[in-house]
């Protein structure tokens, strides 16, 4: 399963984007092969500048909707920062 980890992050570092989000802390975790949380993250992809949203899997009952939502605006600020 780790091995998409390298195919994923060759494609990161080729198209060179900004900002990306990983959708839930499981995929970030998966990444980095550590435990992480949501929000802002401290290590680059390449030039760009991580971000970790809660997962909007409907599966994902921890969240509620508007924390979930909270998060994206969070994200947008983020953005705008990064861009």
């Amino acid at each position: 399963a780790r091995a998409g980890v390298s195919q994923l992050h060759t494609k990161l570092v080729t198209y060179a984007p900004r900002v990306i989000c990983f959708n839930g802390k499981g995929v970030y975790a998966w990444y980095t092969n550590r435990t992480v949380d949501v929000g802002p993250q401290n290590d680059p992809i390449g030039a760009a500048r991580v971000f970790v949203i809660p997962s909007t899997s409907a599966r994902n009952g921890r969240w509620q909707r508007r924390e979930k939502a909270a998060y994206f605006l969070t994200l947008g600020q983020f953005v705008d920062r990064c861009v």
